[in-house]
């Protein structure tokens, strides 16, 4: 049976870190360097395949996660929201038919964890450390939709 969606090449990287080998013309795969993200958590779960598997399946479900909790704050109709939630879920676990590590999780998570921040952002009106690059706060709800609304 040939694997069609390269899991052997995909974990072959990740276990040639996790034994220490380090990248050279020979080993980096045609994959990228992902493989030094999963390699401390790969540490404390013992390395083995059903150990990645499940570290995998922990990234996938922190994806999944945090699409829904965007979807939760920034949509207010609950039929969208169940509609982007199915979206979401649906090319991941519907019409693969199987694993693709190479495009799941570990190029979707850190896209998913920004999102969910900015929904924060948006939602909290918070104004921290990276959402503010020197704004004044009064300046900002001058020019928002609530200073208009309580104008008219």
């Amino acid at each position: 049976m040939s694997d069609s969606y390269h899991g052997h090449a995909y974990f072959n990287s990740v276990y040639n870190i996790y034994q220490g080998m380090p990248y050279t013309h020979n080993v980096t795969s045609i994959y990228g360097h992902y493989a030094l993200f999963f390699k401390i958590p790969l540490k404390l779960f013992h390395g083995d395949f059903r150990a990645f598997v499940m570290m995998l399946a922990m990234v996938g479900t922190l994806a999944h996660v945090c699409a829904f909790l965007t979807l939760q704050l920034l949509v207010e109709s609950r039929v969208l929201r169940i509609a982007g939630a199915l979206a979401v879920a649906f090319p991941i676990l519907g019409m693969r038919g199987g694993y693709y590590w190479q495009v799941w999780p570990h190029r979707v998570v850190f896209p998913m964890i920004l999102l969910l921040y900015g929904a924060v952002i948006l939602k909290k009106n918070y104004r921290g450390f990276i959402s503010t690059a020197g704004e004044d706060r009064k300046a900002s709800y001058k020019y928002s939709s609530t200073y208009y609304r309580n104008c008219v």
